[in-house]
């Protein structure tokens, strides 16, 4: 019987060493990115595509010299953890790793089964120190007969190279790729991936043998890849995480550690530094407004929007801090603004005088400024266009996450009211952004503000660093609705 489909999300040469941020010779390589890269390619790739059904490590996952292997492999397997629950991970040891510990902290070389596939991990030998690989003739033994008994399609894995013939841009394959191309064929593997070279090879086929050499990960321009295996078919995608220059693409939602929700996000500095690195033209920060002036349990129950006072009174006052953190940076390319919503008598959770510096306002809507209590789904939907409605009128610039109270009610969001919400944008001359934090963005909506002239601006709702301009579905999903990959006029930036 022919299997189902398999998504798989491959990464290799990872590079990881989160105590340095030099490659050595490894130019374009920040050796400290290396966990938050693979979550970055994670999110990415589910944003794009749905959920992926296996993550495959091809070696290299630390970077050679790392001194404390042991805390950063786990390191690795706890960020992804984190994000992908108990999806299956599969990895293999690279020359800058080290077997046991990737045995240890991962799984160890072998023959594994998922979806009705099978996956064969290998940990070759360089017993002639990282230069040079060699697969054991024991090893080889023990793959044909662990795979002999099964029809099902079979996916190998390993570090040095395999290519089903020599080219001249394959790097330090193992010393015996005749015999390792030879069991591949006996065993009638389906696909063959491996690592090292940072470059990569296109998928190519000998007989029934398909094989690639998967893209680095650590390297720049960070490239993840996606296979979708449907049978004996393989499809493959290709994405970076790098955004391109040319698009002038700005984060218009950055949030600080001052936020309640932050998860251990870093420092302005570093947050400005990670735009630098991911090729964005610029950032906005904009904290929550109503956080920097009332007490946690005063802003997770909306009491704010209830009671005016409370934020009015600046019960917690911390907006000289957050403007403490932020001031310094200022610049063309780094901005101030603040993330407000509309209270219960219609004003801005925002002072006068906190307004008056901003260099832009976003605009909100996570509850309802009223007691919803007992209220059905169509009470529901009205009162948030009504919120919506008063909101955009109140003078902000840019609406955030324009549909996310519905979802997070649990509504539905028909198309039109994404039609009413992209008219209000237009008749205010305010900004719509794109935003996949917590979110699904609605097509429906950037399709009307397309039709109807309105801006639309990128913002990651960053609340951990990872977050921050990681906007390769971004770009997909505005190409894809626009119909073209020239992006940049329909795109706001706050300057």
């Amino acid at each position: 019987m022919t299997p189902s489909a398999l998504k798989l999300l491959v990464l290799s040469d990872i590079h990881f060493d989160s105590a340095r941020t030099e490659g050595g010779k490894l130019k374009h390589l920040d050796p400290s990115l290396g966990a938050e890269l693979t979550i970055r390619a994670y999110q990415d790739a589910t944003r794009r595509d749905g959920p992926i059904d296996a993550i495959l490590l091809c070696g290299d996952i630390i970077h050679a010299g790392n001194d404390h292997p042991t805390d950063d492999y786990m390191t690795i397997l706890a960020t992804l953890r984190k994000w992908i629950g108990d999806t299956p991970l599969l990895a293999t040891p690279g020359n800058c790793d080290l077997p046991p510990l990737v045995a240890d902290t991962f799984n160890p070389p072998g023959l594994y089964e998922l979806g009705g596939y099978r996956f064969y991990a290998f940990a070759d030998t360089y017993p002639d120190g990282p230069a040079e690989c060699l697969r054991t003739v024991d090893a080889l033994e023990e793959f044909a007969q662990d795979t002999q008994d099964s029809d099902a399609p079979l996916v190998v894995i390993q570090h040095n190279p395999i290519l089903p013939f020599e080219t001249p841009d394959i790097i330090k394959p193992p010393a015996n790729p005749d015999a390792i191309r030879n069991a591949y064929q006996d065993a009638n593997v389906l696909l063959s991936l491996s690592g090292h070279n940072h470059a990569g090879q296109k998928l190519t086929s000998d007989g029934n043998v398909s094989y690639m050499t998967v893209r680095s990960l650590g390297v720049a321009p960070h490239v993840y890849t996606v296979i979708t295996l449907t049978g004996r078919d393989i499809d493959v995608e290709e994405h970076t995480l790098l955004n391109d220059r040319k698009t002038n693409l700005w984060d218009t939602h950055v949030h600080t550690p001052l936020a309640y929700c932050s998860d251990n996000l870093a420092d302005t500095e570093a947050l400005i530094a990670r735009a630098e690195h991911f090729n964005l033209a610029g950032i906005a920060f904009a904290e929550h407004a109503p956080q920097l002036y009332v007490t946690g349990d005063d802003f997770w129950s909306a009491q704010f929007l209830l009671d005016p006072r409370v934020w009015r009174d600046r019960g917690q006052d911390r907006m000289a801090e957050y403007l403490r953190r932020v001031e310094p940076f200022r610049n063309d390319s780094v901005k101030l603004g603040l993330e407000m919503e509309v209270d219960c008598e219609g004003f801005l959770t925002c002072h006068e005088e906190d307004l008056a510096q901003l260099d832009f306002r976003l605009g909100a809507v996570h509850w309802l400024p009223a007691d919803t209590t007992g209220w059905t789904e169509a009470e529901l939907q009205t009162g948030f266009l009504k919120t919506t409605d008063a909101l955009v009128k109140a003078g902000i610039d840019v609406l955030a996450h324009p549909m996310r109270f519905l979802r997070r009610s649990k509504l539905d969001t028909p198309t039109d009211a994404c039609h009413q919400v992209a008219h209000m944008l237009a008749e205010t001359d305010t900004v719509c952004e794109i935003n996949f934090h917590k979110n699904d963005p609605q097509r429906a909506l950037i399709e009307k503000c397309l039709e109807l002239g309105v801006k639309l601006t990128f913002g990651s709702d960053t609340h951990a660093t990872w977050e921050l301009g990681n906007f390769g579905a971004n770009v997909a999903l505005l190409s894809e609705i626009a119909g073209t990959d020239d992006i940049a006029p329909l795109l706001w930036s706050p300057w």
